[in-house]
Order: C-alpha cells, then structure tokens, then sequence
C-alpha cells in the first residue's frame, strides 16, 4: 500500500488494484478498493503493469506493456519459488525490478519514467519461451487463439452459474 501511495503521488496516477480470481472479496491485504474479474481489459488500457507473481505479467507482455516487478526480502516455503521466477522474469523481460523492504521512499530520483520502457526483442522471446503454443506454426495469430480460449472459458463460467 505504502509503494502504490508512492507511485500516485510520483506520477498523480492512482494505481488500480486488479485481484486474483482466488481472491476472496472479504480478504483484502491492503486499504485500497480491488478491481475482480477485469484484469485482461485492465491490463490491456495499462500504461505501466505492476505486479508480483500474476498472469498480469503474461498478459502485460502480450499487450506490450511495460512491467514494474515487485518482491520482497520476506521469503518464505510457499513464496519462495514465486519470488524466484519474479526475479527470472524480471531478468528476461528487461523489466526493473523493486524489493519493497529495500526501496527508499524519500527517493528524489525516482522517476516513474524510467519504468516505461519495453525491450520488445526481450518480450518477444519471452513469450516464444513461455507464451507458445506449441502445436501452432511459427506464424500463428496468437490475439486469435487466446481470444478464442477466453470466450470458451467465459462460455463455461455462465454455464456454471
């Protein structure tokens, strides 16, 4: 929360907050309101994704849009693996990456600018490495395939209800 505040008064920005879909409404982390169910839209009119260990990040790369990864030094079992891959990602992306226990707020250096970037080349072969679909040719219309599994996911949530 702390870090969000930053960000909004560095950039007069008011990040928004997209929850995960195992996110139970009545459990919020922090005192900030929680977007559900919107996060492909979100992230799609982002002008800067920040995230932690999130499908935001796979959709983010999609979108060409640019990440700011978080992490902290509060690693424990069930973190562990995701704050490694954060800084794998992080790497492979060309993405900055911030330690929130480390960061220092009073920063006057800081310059939210300097996060917009993003190193297509980087993204692209992320997205070969992770992204792929593997029985797809080479040049495969990946929007056309993935629009095409979301539909048929939202399909089966409203069979559900």
């Amino acid at each position: 929360d702390k870090f969000l505040s930053y960000i909004k008064t560095k950039s007069n920005i008011d990040p928004i907050v997209v929850a995960s879909p195992r996110r139970n409404i009545n459990d919020l982390p922090i005192k900030r309101k929680f977007i559900f169910e919107k996060t492909l839209e979100l992230v799609r009119d982002s002008k800067l994704v920040i995230a932690h260990y999130s499908t935001a990040i796979h959709l983010a790369v999609l979108f060409e849009k640019p990440i700011l990864v978080l992490s902290t030094d509060n690693i424990n079992i069930n973190r562990h693996s995701s704050d490694l891959m954060m800084k794998q990602y992080s790497k492979e992306l060309g993405a900055k990456l911030i330690n929130l226990d480390k960061f220092s707020y009073p920063k006057k250096n800081f310059k939210l600018k300097n996060f917009l970037k993003v190193n297509k080349k980087k993204y692209n072969k992320f997205v070969n490495r992770y992204l792929r679909f593997n029985d797809k040719k080479e040049n495969f219309d990946k929007w056309k395939i993935i629009l095409d599994e979301l539909e048929k996911y939202a399909g089966s949530r409203k069979e559900k209800k």
